[in-house]
């Protein structure tokens, strides 16, 4: 047992290791410590994860991979990568969706196409239009071309009053700017 400098026995560090009081019987080493919180840390996590998956079991919540099947849909045709949105507005997740989508994406002798199909689009604010923007110049930089299809009403709308249908080409629909992308 060790003695602090009052005589007391109440706990002193000595060379990086803590001794308990005396009558304890315990030893903690701050590796132990570390041992027990990380343990304590990875208890929770999986209590975490098990709580959260019941909670989408009980709500219908959906996860990031069957979101990205509902939310967007790519085929390609031609050598164009034709990316539908099935959701009513452009949201970040939809932006990191298509990202990593079009890095493995195969580029064609005229470089990256994308015709991005809008027409299940309902709104389009700040947030989706900055996406757009941010999209069309990866596109560019990869050397491509992006072309937007099925905007309608209010988006449309949106786009004019932006000015962004100057930066985008527009098309009713998907067949268009296939055909355009084709002959431009």
């Amino acid at each position: 047992m060790t003695s602090n400098s009052k005589g007391t026995n109440a706990p002193v560090k000595i060379e990086g290791r803590m001794r308990s009081v005396a009558g304890t019987g315990k030893s903690t080493t701050a590796q132990s410590v570390e041992a027990e919180r990380t343990v304590e840390a990875a208890v929770l996590a999986e209590n975490f994860r098990i709580r959260l998956h019941h909670i989408r079991q009980i709500t219908g919540e959906k996860t990031m991979a069957e979101l990205k099947d509902e939310t967007l849909s790519f085929r390609t045709c031609d050598g164009v990568c034709v990316v539908t949105l099935h959701a009513a507005e452009i949201t970040q997740q939809v932006d990191d969706m298509i990202s990593e989508k079009l890095k493995e994406t195969p580029r064609s002798d005229r470089g990256l196409q994308v015709v991005l199909d809008l027409s299940n689009l309902k709104f389009l604010g700040s947030v989706g239009m900055s996406i757009l923007v941010v999209l069309l110049h990866r596109v560019r930089r990869a050397g491509g071309k992006l072309v937007l299809a099925g905007l309608k009403g209010h988006c449309m709308d949106v786009m004019r009053v932006s000015e962004l249908q100057r930066a985008f080409p527009i098309y009713p629909d998907v067949p268009g700017a296939l055909e355009a992308l084709r002959h431009g």
